[in-house]
């Protein structure tokens, strides 16, 4: 053995944090962090891209929480873009492009609209996104045919716009004196310029700590491959807010040669990674992504040797090790070794975010999943989930 070991190196179990006393409370303490030099967390969580942790629901949650969720990239281009985009309009400040139908739109599509983006109403515009109406759940729900066009049982008339800049107190005013859900702003040609709902104004007063981009919407990563410049563009398109170039061994030839591409082609932010050396975190800085890379490995590398964090903060690059952590406690000893934000898979045991049709059975959840990443966790015996309750205090919107 000797030459081979190159460095003494430490996981979880062998390191154990001793109380100690404390005059702060919890209430007192900021637990606020970096992701990105762009974007700030309220909580430094984020999910892994793995296709048993994170889709939409899961994102949603953690993004409504303060931490961010990554969308694996185990779909087609379409599919993940789709799951981008129901998170990026899930919550909004202001609707700057709201969904919208024609007159001649039947029933069925009207439906259809409403369960894709899991909303309760369309405006309908013509002639150039001028303003003719609006349909709601209301009005479908007791129509039988999905051929009758929207012309015939759409709101025509009353309508409740507002032009100009309108506050979100403004416009929680206008809703209320109106007793409506939504509020549609219009230029003075009467056309859609956007779109205020009740839900948004609510969600944001319950959720004060939520990751937002500048137009008020959650924030979202999406995971791509090594030179997938197609599905990039499609996730850009989207409004992803970070990509990530998710590979089992970063510091390969071909993961620097796709960040530095993504990099000079677009202004996003990229995280980069699994690098698990010095070497390895030096060589994706160099390709010139001034954001954070996944350090470590997926089992116990989070704690293996100091390189990598003294790397990344010669930098200021911000820190996020994917290390296999397995609770709440793993996340602190890792936070102990200079990180900035967790990436976790396994803490999300349990969650009803998950992807996954979900049974209860002896107050645990159970979930059918499928996908690459499936095989390891029945594996690992961990289909069935922690209890409900205790998934809930791992503070991740459950």
């Amino acid at each position: 053995m000797d030459g081979k070991i190159v460095a003494t190196g430490i996981t979880f179990d062998d390191v154990l944090l001793m109380p100690r006393y404390s005059a702060v409370v919890p209430a007192e303490v900021d637990v606020s962090t970096r992701l990105t030099r762009g974007i700030s967390l309220k909580i430094p969580i984020v999910s892994s891209p793995m296709d048993t942790v994170t889709e939409s629901e899961m994102a949603i949650a953690l993004a409504q929480e303060g931490g961010l969720g990554v969308i694996h990239k185990n779909l087609s281009i379409d599919r993940q873009a789709d799951e981008v985009d129901k998170v990026k309009r899930s919550a909004n400040g202001i609707i700057m492009d709201p969904v919208t139908l024609p007159p001649s739109a039947t029933v069925a599509r009207a439906r259809e609209v409403m369960d894709q983006y899991n909303i309760s109403g369309v405006p309908i515009t013509a002639d150039g996104r001028r303003l003719v109406g609006i349909i709601t759940r209301r009005d479908l729900r007791f129509l039988e045919s999905g051929e009758t066009p929207i012309a015939e049982i759409m709101t025509k008339s009353g309508l409740v716009t507002a032009t100009g800049n309108v506050s979100l107190d403004e416009a929680e005013k206008i809703l209320m004196a109106n007793k409506v859900e939504k509020l549609l702003l219009v230029d003075a040609g009467g056309v859609l310029t956007g779109l205020i709902t009740i839900k948004d104004i609510d969600m944001m007063k319950r959720f004060p700590n939520a990751c937002k981009d500048r137009q008020g919407r959650l924030r979202v990563g999406a995971a791509v491959g090594v030179f997938d410049y197609d599905r990039a563009a499609s996730l850009i398109a989207k409004g992803v807010d970070m990509l990530v170039v998710d590979s089992a061994h970063g510091h390969s030839s071909n993961v620097i040669e796709t960040v530095a591409a993504i990099k000079k082609r677009w202004e996003i932010e990229v995280v980069a990674g699994n690098v698990a050396t010095r070497e390895g975190c030096r060589d994706l800085i160099k390709a010139q992504p001034p954001h954070p890379y996944q350090q470590g490995q997926r089992r116990g590398g989070a704690l293996a040797h100091g390189a990598q964090p003294d790397a990344a903060r010669d930098t200021g690059l911000p820190l996020a090790p994917f290390a296999g952590a397995r609770g709440v406690g793993d996340e602190i000893l890792a936070g102990r070794r200079h990180r900035d934000v967790g990436q976790l898979a396994r803490v999300h045991d349990g969650i009803r975010a998950r992807p996954g049709d979900g049974a209860h059975a002896d107050a645990r959840i159970t979930r059918h999943l499928e996908g690459a990443e499936t095989q390891p966790l029945v594996d690992r015996h961990a289909l069935h989930s922690r209890p409900a309750g205790r998934a809930a205090l791992a503070g991740c919107g459950a």
